[in-house]
């Protein structure tokens, strides 16, 4: 590969409520970007149309040198497995490395979406300039990612760094089943399910409780 040219890249962000894909240059400039929401019901099968329809989109404009994925739940970065999805059925044991280099035939690199999170803010955000940094996402879920000497950190596989499912009492509670956005979202639900007349029923009963973020 000619270093003198610049690089481009296709990174894409497998969430439990949304998709997103973009490219980029190796200065870390956004060309293009794109997003999906994601319907869990229609299980992962559905997302990967969608990733598929989406990097044909993105190679139609650029040459695209390499593709990185974040994705939301347990990863073996070794072998580019997907472990499991907490919220969309159809991930678990899944190859994505392979599956996207047989459509592509390009490198692929996946990870956990807050270990990559963290290496973004390490290299270009908020953490830039320091050796180590350590990144909490809230979102659907809560994550956290963690970056030594600007590497990110690769403890035992699949969680070095979820806090997300840190115990929270001797019954198992974590962390993620009381903060996150499914969690919240569903407490709002079951109040207002046994409290119809509330002033949050009022509020929803034009506008639909939106899923988590």
């Amino acid at each position: 590969m000619n270093s003198n040219i610049e690089q481009k890249f296709i990174g894409i962000e497998i969430g439990g409520t949304k998709l997103q894909l973009v490219s980029g240059d190796s200065c870390a400039t956004i060309l293009q970007s794109i997003r999906y929401s994601v319907d869990p019901s229609k299980g992962a099968v559905n997302i990967r149309e969608k990733i598929q329809e989406g990097i044909e989109k993105l190679f139609f404009d650029n040459y695209i040198d390499a593709i990185g994925v974040g994705f939301g739940g347990p990863v073996d970065w070794k072998t580019g497995t997907i472990q499991l999805s907490h919220q969309v059925e159809g991930w678990a044991n899944f190859n994505i490395v392979n599956w996207l280099h047989n459509i592509t035939g390009k490198p692929i690199w996946v990870d956990n979406d807050a270990n990559i999170a963290a290496l973004a803010e390490a290299k270009h955000g908020s953490g830039k300039g320091y050796n180590n940094v350590f990144y909490i996402t809230i979102g659907s879920g809560i994550g956290g990612g963690m970056v030594i000497n600007q590497k990110i950190y690769h403890g035992r596989i699949p969680g070095e760094a979820e806090i997300g499912h840190l115990r929270l009492d001797k019954n198992g509670i974590t962390l993620e089943s009381k903060c996150s956005g499914w969690a919240v979202n569903k407490k709002v639900k079951d109040y207002i399910q046994l409290n119809p007349s509330c002033r949050l029923a009022q509020l929803t009963v034009h506008n639909s409780i939106p899923d988590a973020a």
